[in-house]
């Protein structure tokens, strides 16, 4: 998570509006020169290059916001992130108007004292709202919380914090609105702090569920409230923008995967089961031994064989894996083939949590081949789970993968003992896997000797990987 201004959010900075003051009045002074010689007019460019210059900054953005900044930092009790001071009459107050214009006239052509005192009463009313909505929005900050990790389909908590700075008066019904973007789509939540006393701080949490992976942007929050009639909307918004990175989503390793992974094991690995350290599988029941572990008797057997047995466990050979993806997509790519990658992705990830989830000696190296190409981990120390998610969050496939990364990187591996698996959205898979060493034949044929390969475009790794049931536990 990070704190960032976006390009798109650019709202300019007192520099840039100076400059463009600075310029228009240099404009406005050779302009009105009765004789404009070269050095007159020279300005007179230099000062339209910089009001030209100072406008795409956002100057003029500037000066326009520059009261209501200027409003909020006074409202929000000196904090430089506040800005955009709004007030507003609520729909309740356009009703309530009218009634006030109407006993006005009735007390002005019915000449009724009465009717002159209730709108006075009434305009007193409407007043008065308006100061306290002022009063109760008064030095009072607000910042968010967000999750550490967010992945696709899960709900998240975002919690908010709302500070009353004042020295006694307590703030009612105060509303922190937020925004969140997502590539097109943009969501305004919102939570409702009903009291927070004075010098103190409440907070409160909303629940979003993203639905893609990527970046997700958190614009700035509004601090408003319309306490305690609900005529007067006055609000400020403080000037914090926030991301985070939506993780894909993690399904499950099917069955079938697993037996491949054994079978894979069984070829690799064809050594006599020893003792070890960090035992993990049940061998045999032996006669107990000086040294052995009080733990590992089997007290059942000891009593029927009237001798103290002990359970032998043998060491778990378990290969690290390196995973190569290819996200290939056509130039106009549909919504099955989009998904496909998706899937793709997710299979990834669920590999790197599995596996970290088992606590495994060994790890995961991690070569993608999409608009970009990555090579994630090295042979001997695996991948970092987080980077792997990272990474998987933001790929995005193209209708030629970058092969730059993958071809090094597989020939170092060829001949190890690691698992090798390639997982491609193209539909000629072994064909693809074989592009990569088209001028090496020999190279080509050892490579597709030791890879499993994996997936297709038109159902891909149904029977290797699902996203119907998550994996046991929370994250």
């Amino acid at each position: 998570m990070s704190v960032t201004r976006s390009v798109e959010s650019r709202r300019g900075s007192w520099t840039s509006a100076l400059l463009l003051v600075a310029g228009l009045l240099l404009v406005i002074w050779c302009g009105r020169r009765p004789r404009m010689d070269v050095s007159h007019f020279l300005l007179m460019i230099l000062g339209g290059a910089t009001i030209v210059w100072s406008w795409r900054e956002g100057g003029f953005r500037w000066l326009r916001s520059a009261p209501g900044t200027i409003l909020a930092f006074l409202i929000g009790g000196g904090n430089l992130q506040a800005r955009r001071y709004e007030a507003r009459l609520t729909k309740e107050a356009v009703v309530y108007t009218l009634f006030m214009v109407v006993v006005l006239l009735g007390s002005l052509f019915g000449h009724s004292n009465m009717l002159l005192l209730v709108f006075a009463l009434m305009a007193g009313a409407f007043v008065l709202n308006g100061q306290a909505t002022m009063s109760v929005i008064r030095r009072t900050r607000a910042r968010r919380m967000l999750p550490d990790m967010v992945f696709v389909g899960e709900p998240c908590a975002v919690r908010i914090e709302l500070a009353n700075r004042k020295r006694w008066m307590p703030s009612w019904m105060v509303l922190v609105e937020d925004t969140v973007q997502q590539g097109k789509q943009r969501l305004r939540p919102s939570v409702l702090f009903q009291r927070v006393p004075a010098r103190e701080a409440r907070e409160a949490s909303y629940q979003l569920t993203p639905g893609s992976r990527g970046r997700m942007d958190f614009l700035p929050l509004r601090i408003a409230s319309r306490y305690p009639l609900g005529l007067w909307e006055r609000g400020f918004e403080i000037d914090i923008e926030e991301h985070v990175l939506v993780f894909p989503r993690i399904g499950r390793l099917t069955s079938r995967f697993q037996e491949a992974h054994r079978a894979h094991q069984r070829s690799q690995f064809d050594a006599p089961a020893r003792g070890g350290v960090f035992d993990e599988e049940f061998h045999r029941l032996r006669e107990f031994r000086k040294g052995d572990s009080r733990r590992a008797i089997h007290w059942r057997t000891t009593a029927r064989r009237n001798e103290l047995m002990v359970r032998e466990y043998q060491e778990q050979h378990d290969p690290e894996l390196l995973l190569v993806l290819e996200l290939w997509l056509p130039a106009s790519p549909t919504d099955k083939q989009r998904e496909a990658v998706e899937h793709v992705v997710s299979f990834a990830a669920t590999c790197c949590v599995t596996r970290a989830r088992a606590t495994m000696d060994t790890g995961v190296q991690m070569i993608i081949c999409g608009m970009n190409a990555e090579s994630m981990g090295e042979a001997g120390f695996g991948l970092p789970i987080r980077a792997a998610l990272e990474s998987l969050a933001v790929v995005a496939g193209g209708p030629r993968p970058d092969w730059s990364l993958a071809g090094e990187a597989i020939r170092r591996r060829l001949g190890d003992s690691c698992r090798k698996v390639f997982v491609t959205t193209h539909p000629d898979r072994g064909e693809r896997l074989r592009s990569a060493f088209v001028n090496e034949e020999e190279t080509a044929e050892a490579v597709l000797a030791e890879f499993e390969v994996l997936g297709d475009a038109t159902a891909p790794l149904a029977e290797y990987f699902t996203l119907g049931t998550e994996l046991e536990g929370g994250r």
